[in-house]
């Protein structure tokens, strides 16, 4: 039966009246989340579930924002949300799953960040959660 190592919660906003204006070009990805679950002392596969979400509104039918999450720098999950139409708003959110290697350190930090493919998107309420668990 598993065994729950930690829980960590990365909430940037928690109301649509706080926005966020996501820049536009390469290298203009924006942090929206940054955990860091505890492993130490735990042997045995590590096992990671992810989520986040973000309130999204655009102005521009067509354009897309990308969320990334990576470990310890590393890219593990990438998707994209596609907005139909200009003045979109929509609540984008996804749940992603890590099996890590056991860090040295006793601590795996996740960050999710975002990347907008044209000018005119914002976002509203934004969390990221994680929750770590063992053999």
């Amino acid at each position: 039966m598993p065994k729950f190592l930690d829980l960590r919660t990365s909430e940037q906003s928690n109301t649509d009246t706080s926005t966020l204006a996501v820049p536009v070009g390469a290298g203009a990805a924006v942090v929206i989340g940054d955990i860091g679950l505890v492993t130490t002392g735990f042997a045995g596969q590590i096992r990671v579930s992810l989520q986040g979400y973000a309130k999204v509104t655009t102005t521009t039918a067509g354009s897309t924002l990308t969320y990334q999450v990576v470990r310890n720098g590393a890219l593990i999950f990438t998707t994209t949300l596609t907005a139909v139409t200009a003045g979109e708003q929509d609540l984008g959110g996804f749940t992603a799953a890590d099996l890590p290697p056991a860090p040295a350190s006793g601590l795996i930090q996740y960050q999710l960040l975002v990347f907008a493919s044209a000018a005119g998107i914002t976002l509203g309420a934004r969390a990221f959660t994680g929750v770590a668990a063992s053999d």
